[in-house]
């Protein structure tokens, strides 16, 4: 896995600047997590990170993102699993585009969907729903 010091981060982010972000991008049980079911190795490693980032600048903002799919979603193989040449490529002609697919993830209102508990963040404000039917490219 990827690995970066503390200290590192830190240095790279600018406290004394007049804005600054943090963006958490989908830190969710399906990635996170040894169970997820499309984690990565050393996943939860990056987690105490962002929490002591959070914790070590005034940031101005935080954003934290979110995957979420319908259970049968364009983008899961699952939902082509009576196509052989999808089951066998992983890949499925679509109108004009060739979606590439995915094991089933971040179903909307599952456990997967969840952010990662060991995540320090305060969820509050802002919701932006994205059209379900798009393209996971």
């Amino acid at each position: 896995g990827y690995q970066i010091k503390l200290e590192t981060a830190m240095a790279l982010c600018t406290p004394n600047a007049k804005r600054a972000a943090l963006i958490v991008v989908d830190a969710q049980v399906d990635f996170v997590d040894e169970k997820g079911s499309m984690t990565t190795k050393d996943a939860r490693s990056i987690i105490p990170l962002i929490n002591k980032l959070k914790k070590g600048v005034k940031w101005t903002v935080v954003v934290l993102s979110q995957d979420s799919h319908p259970k049968d979603h364009i983008s899961f193989l699952e939902t082509h699993a009576n196509d052989p040449e999808a089951r066998e490529t992983g890949m499925k002609k679509v109108g004009n585009r060739v979606q590439k697919l995915w094991p089933t993830h971040c179903v909307k209102g599952s456990e997967g969907e969840k952010l990662y508990s060991e995540l320090k963040a305060r969820i509050m404000g802002l919701t932006f729903a994205v059209d379900p039917h798009r393209f996971c490219l």
